[in-house]
């Protein structure tokens, strides 16, 4: 990515959740590479995509399904004369989708997906932690939300499709029984509230052991994450917001995928069980909780 310091940057992404995350390392780039450009993101009009909203990198956000759908065909002049806004030259256009990446072979694999990204641009980053702005209104919320009682957060949904290195297609998930075992070890022996997050979409299972907050405003749910004792989650774009706000974390990781794809490389509380999912035991994630949360409070008192 070149230009002159005025430079007018366009990134237009149609992701899910973790791919969207993984896309602001770039923007971080992109703006120490040119601190006097203007940064667009064209996102597509979905709920996870506001967790761009307050990205201290971009200077304006766009959502719209229509524009990001053109974009797939014309990332052109006339394209660019579709937004409403002005972009004058010289500007840099880039489209930011997973299949683009794909599209450099197996080698991609070897990194992590931000690189990917930031491969498509032409650029390097010196960090794959996601940015997020997470703000008073969303801390707020989440207290309000989550009441006094200190809790833990497990993420057990991730339908996101994932290619493994062969081409095949990943599972990621872990069996309910494993979940509730987990969470009534949490609620009768360590004390701890339970929550599940996910989307409005994803299916919410009553159990006396957790409390079910589905459809959260996705910063909300950040922020959720950042003041949980501890989040237990596979491989999803859960994990890559509890990155970005470096949450105590344990991650149910398949083997099936090289960890270099989206591993949080630099989450200083995060305990990755790298391993067929099916053959992770509860124990082993509680085993891992017991050390998430020593080495998090040792990080709190030091």
């Amino acid at each position: 990515m070149t230009g002159s310091p005025r430079t007018s940057i366009v990134f237009v992404g149609r992701n899910l959740l973790g791919d969207c995350l993984c896309t602001t390392p770039l923007l971080r780039a992109a703006r120490t590479a040119h601190p006097g450009a203007t940064i667009i993101y064209v996102a597509h009009d979905a709920p996870h995509c506001r967790v761009l909203d307050g990205n201290p990198d971009a200077d304006i956000i766009l959502y719209s399904d229509a524009l990001v759908d053109a974009a797939a065909v014309m990332t052109d002049d006339t394209w660019l004369a579709r937004l409403p806004i002005a972009v004058p030259p010289p500007r840099h256009l880039c489209r930011l989708d997973v299949q683009a990446v794909h599209a450099f072979g197996h080698e991609v694999f070897t990194s992590h997906l931000s690189h990917g990204f930031a491969r498509l641009a032409g650029c390097s980053i010196r960090s794959v932690r996601p940015v997020v702005a997470i703000g008073d209104a969303e801390r707020v919320a989440a207290r309000a939300i989550a009441g006094e009682r200190p809790y833990i957060v497990l993420g057990m949904h991730s339908t996101s499709p994932v290619v493994g290195p062969d081409w095949s297609m990943v599972t990621k998930n872990w069996i309910l029984a494993h979940w509730l075992r987990v969470a009534r070890h949490a609620r009768d022996h360590m004390g701890l509230d339970v929550i599940t997050v996910g989307a409005a979409t994803d299916q919410a299972i009553p159990s006396r052991y957790w409390r079910s907050l589905h459809g959260l405003p996705i910063k909300v749910v950040g922020a959720l994450l950042a003041h949980a004792e501890c989040v237990v989650t596979v491989e999803s774009g859960l994990a890559h917001l509890a990155h970005a706000v470096d949450a105590p974390m344990v991650v149910v990781y398949s083997k099936d995928v090289p960890r270099e794809w989206a591993k949080p490389l630099e989450a200083t509380r995060c305990r990755v069980l790298y391993e067929n999912p099916r053959l992770v035991t509860p124990e082993d994630v509680v085993a891992a909780m017991h050390d998430v949360l020593g080495a998090s409070h040792a990080h709190t008192m030091s």
